[in-house]
């Protein structure tokens, strides 16, 4: 049996606003700021809800002419880089 897919969301005690295309968080635990900007911006907006890798590849292959074999490689590093920075959780 095979284990489901792990599903991302944002952290919901994140305060994120849009700078002129580029989105700016603020974690109100650590007071830490963050920016993300082009495909990093768009992902963060598709974890309102939550998202598996391959639902993130999909929107961003039908977005983008991109691979979808390096697009499913940065999009796992970037979303596993947001966990590891306590800016998305595993749900």
């Amino acid at each position: 049996m095979s284990a489901m897919p792990a599903t991302y969301v944002r952290d919901p005690k994140l305060i994120a606003a849009d700078m002129s295309g580029e989105t700016v968080l603020m974690s109100i635990d650590s007071g830490q700021y963050y920016g993300l900007s082009g495909v990093g911006s768009q992902i963060w907006e598709m974890l309102a809800e939550p998202m598996t890798l391959e639902a993130v590849v999909q929107k961003l292959c039908a977005t983008f002419q991109i691979d979808e074999a390096q697009c499913r490689a940065d999009a796992e590093t970037f979303l596993k880089d947001l966990v590891a920075s306590g800016l998305a959780k595993v749900a």
